[in-house]
């Protein structure tokens, strides 16, 4: 598994980091964070979550009962699968940059949309995704604006840990995994991943190496959620053994 580490931290990333440690846990306590989770759609029932990996599997016994989370371009996932769109998207803080990758994303997701829209918003963008969405012909019924600090806290109240490291592509944990913890803390059981892989590229467009980053900290964040026994599994086999969650097979579901 490519490690994606870029030497030691520099100084001032690793003095974020150190910073980020004590912030994060009193982020928890805050008013506007748990507002900011309240106002988001409750789960009672299994979700699936897509990535963006080629060759997707789809989970056994999956169907428009379930909650459907989707990341950056990854809900065409469900239209090969014959499902409904997203119930919950979630867009990285790049998502209105001006790049080939970008391009493809919005290429795949013109015309489409998102019941409620999560958009990641940090020192890379203002915040601010309404008009955007519009010249994308792009469709949220709601949308919450959720600072990159306010998605590790998330992950900490779910997994009990803080898991960042000052090192760069593993800063966190990626937007897929994040939607992981947030489908745990919205009452989801079980959680399903599919369309994740350790290998580069995109299933949406083929023809454009994609590069998998946050492997190191996504692995961490499997680790500790099989050691916490939470309900969680992967319909790609290659997933499964590389990141340790254990193969979905349906019995959940009886």
């Amino acid at each position: 598994m490519r490690s994606n580490f870029q030497g030691w931290a520099r100084p001032d990333r690793f003095l974020d980091y150190l910073f980020l440690r004590y912030q994060i846990p009193q982020i928890l306590t805050k008013a506007d964070y748990k507002a900011k989770v309240a106002g988001l759609p409750k789960i009672s029932g299994p979700v699936i979550i897509a990535g963006s990996a080629p060759e997707p599997t789809l989970p056994i016994g999956v169907d428009n009962s379930w909650f459907r989370i989707s990341i950056n371009a990854s809900q065409v996932v469900f239209d090969s699968f014959n499902l409904g769109p997203p119930n919950i998207t979630i867009f990285q803080p790049k998502i209105k940059s001006d790049d080939a990758g970008r391009h493809a994303k919005w290429k795949a997701l013109s015309g489409r949309g998102t019941d409620h829209l999560i958009f990641a918003v940090n020192r890379k963008n203002d915040g601010k995704i309404e008009d955007f969405l519009r010249s994308k012909s792009y469709q949220a019924n709601a949308i919450t604006s959720l600072r990159e600090t306010y998605k590790n806290a998330l992950v900490r109240d779910v997994a009990g840990v803080t898991l960042i490291t000052p090192y760069k592509y593993q800063r966190s944990v990626s937007n897929g995994m994040f939607g992981v913890f947030l489908a745990l803390k919205l009452g989801g059981n079980p959680v399903v991943l599919c369309g994740f892989s350790v290998m580069d590229g995109w299933f949406h467009t083929k023809e454009l190496p994609g590069q998998r980053n946050h492997l190191l900290i996504d692995k961490r964040a499997c680790e500790r959620i099989v050691q916490l026994g939470l309900p969680v599994y992967t319909s790609e086999r290659g997933f499964s053994e590389a990141m340790g969650l254990p193969l979905w097979n349906g019995d959940r579901l009886k």
